[in-house]
């Protein structure tokens, strides 16, 4: 892929006048298909970028192909904070917002978190979500809008491919399976219990160093819940797999959703190997003055 340098920089086109005349940027990012316009600080870091992107798009954001076309009619692909103000000092002179293109990352597959399922019998009920519970409540409500679409593929993905076949003993307290009248499967879920069981099991893949499952697992919950602990303790995972850009995007994601304990982020043993990066500098800042925010 193409990156773009500067040797020297115009002086009717510097980045610096730029982001002085025009605080907030509007950017426009195609994926998938489908275009999603929002503004952020022409101030801002790259990491703070990737971060917005993986809020508007996903985990898979953290590691997909950022890029723009530049007036050569190349493809440039925005990594460091170099490429990120070099495509401020390209796109901004035209009018309107920036557009870039965004492809995703390949979804990784999970790894020993289940059992294969079991071959299914001739006649198999099909599974389907009629109800939610919150925390040891018995009453059912509807399920909220989009619960399936999110739900549903991870907890197959934990069944090892299946909802029909064996379910790990973790999800116990979480699902309940019974037989209705027309044939199908009633999928019960607790939220609450399922939450607390898969955060469970993260830090028990943790435990035991088995940090790819552990990243995997958590970058899977981060899409259904993106709670500041889900998104701290990914980040946790990823430094201790040496994955220090996504990594330092889960962290910064944490500080969006809420997580301000700058006191453990800088003694917390799993975050070593991104310390010395400039950019955890920069989020520890943004925690600092969040904080005091919120005071």
């Amino acid at each position: 892929y193409q990156r773009r340098v500067r040797v020297v920089a115009a002086a009717t086109n510097n980045v610096d006048e730029i982001k002085a005349a025009s605080p907030e940027l509007a950017v426009k990012v195609l994926c998938d298909g489908e275009w999603r316009r929002f503004r952020i600080a022409s101030s801002c870091r790259a990491v703070e970028l990737r971060a917005r992107l993986v809020e508007l798009f996903g985990p898979r954001a953290s590691a997909g192909r950022l890029t723009y076309v530049d007036g050569d009619g190349d493809k440039i692909t925005v990594v460091t904070d170099g490429d990120w103000s070099e495509a401020q000092r390209e796109l901004t002179s035209e009018s309107g917002a920036l557009r870039f293109a965004l492809q995703l990352a390949d979804a990784s597959a999970s790894t020993s978190v289940a059992p294969p399922a079991a071959p299914a019998p001739a006649a198999v009920p099909q599974v389907q979500v009629v109800g939610v519970r919150h925390g040891t409540s018995d009453q059912l409500c509807e399920p909220p809008a989009g619960l399936s679409a999110a739900v549903v593929p991870l907890l197959t993905k934990l069944c090892g491919g299946s909802l029909e076949g064996p379910r790990p003993a973790f999800l116990a307290s979480a699902l309940r399976y019974k037989r209705v009248d027309n044939g199908a499967v009633d999928l019960d879920i607790d939220v609450n219990a399922l939450y607390a069981a898969l955060s469970a099991r993260s830090l028990a893949l943790f435990d035991a160093e088995r940090f790819e499952e552990a990243a995997d697992l958590l970058g899977d919950m981060s899409t259904c819940w993106p709670t500041p602990t889900t998104w701290y303790n990914l980040a946790c995972a990823q430094s201790l797999l040496e994955q220090s850009d996504a990594a330092l995007i889960s962290l910064q994601a944490a500080v969006g959703a809420g997580y301000l304990n700058v006191k453990h982020t800088l003694e917390d043993e799993d975050l070593k190997k991104v310390r010395s990066h400039p950019d955890f500098g920069h989020i520890v800042t943004l925690m600092l003055e969040r904080a005091t925010q919120t005071e």
